[in-house]
């Protein structure tokens, strides 16, 4: 692996004890490339902890802090949190903001106004500094909203966990904490969908259809479709 410079979150990706995150890329035997944030304490150390990454995939977790701060935008009462402002008395710039948000250049924006990022076992903490939001909208989108004190941080936790896609590539989820950690819904799209796949599949399958009958009818692998059954078995139990 190669250190990588000038990457968007570089410098800014910490664990819950502190150790940075170093931005990596590498190549593999195709010569495709593929860019990491790396924790080298815990990539490197004695101690794993399994419930915090030592590598993220570093499109996956750009991506990821980009849409939370472009939907923060989109919502007048999140700005006025993360940039410190009164919601009441700056109502209709505040507005103005979520109607101007597409103008706005999130990398830009994430520069200047996140302070950290701090991974925890399912969550990420995301630092702003509401002074720097303030300063950074009022240029981008020439308005006067009022500068906060300057230790003002306003802190963003969203649930999330990796995952890995089909292919085998890693990828972030969020998921809703508002929803039991057992309810089948808690959990992203794809794996809802899969979740239902394995539901109709087992049905079919109770009444008497083969393994191999479902695998040939929808086209998959038989493998495939004995381990979307038994992942609905673990996820919802028997319906």
């Amino acid at each position: 692996m190669h250190e990588k410079h000038n990457t968007l979150l570089q410098g800014l990706i910490h664990d819950d004890e502190g150790s940075l995150y170093t931005p990596v890329h590498c190549r593999n035997a195709d010569g495709h490339r593929y860019r990491y944030y790396v924790n080298r304490k815990l990539f490197e150390g004695p101690k794993y902890k399994s419930d915090i990454p030592s590598r993220i995939p570093a499109t996956e977790i750009e991506a990821f802090i980009k849409q939370v701060f472009y939907d923060h935008l989109g919502q007048p009462d999140r700005v006025a949190m993360i940039s410190g402002v009164d919601l009441i008395e700056r109502a209709d710039t505040l507005v103005e903001i979520k109607d101007q948000r597409t103008t706005i250049n999130i990398d830009d924006f994430i520069r200047q106004a996140c302070q950290k990022i701090v991974m925890k076992p399912g969550a990420i903490m995301i630092k702003i500094n509401c002074r720097k939001v303030s300063s950074f909208l009022n240029q981008a989108l020439k308005l006067s909203l009022p500068a906060p004190h300057e230790d003002l941080i306003h802190e963003i936790t969203v649930a999330w966990r990796l995952s890995r896609s089909k292919s085998g590539a890693i990828r972030i989820d969020v998921r809703d904490e508002r929803l039991q950690k057992d309810d089948p819904f808690n959990r992203p799209a794809h794996e809802i969908q899969k979740w239902v796949k394995g539901v109709v599949w087992r049905e079919q399958h109770f009444k008497g259809k083969t393994i191999a009958d479902i695998a040939r009818t929808e086209k998959n692998d038989k493998r495939y479709v004995s381990r979307l059954m038994t992942l609905s078995l673990q996820i919802g139990g028997k319906t």
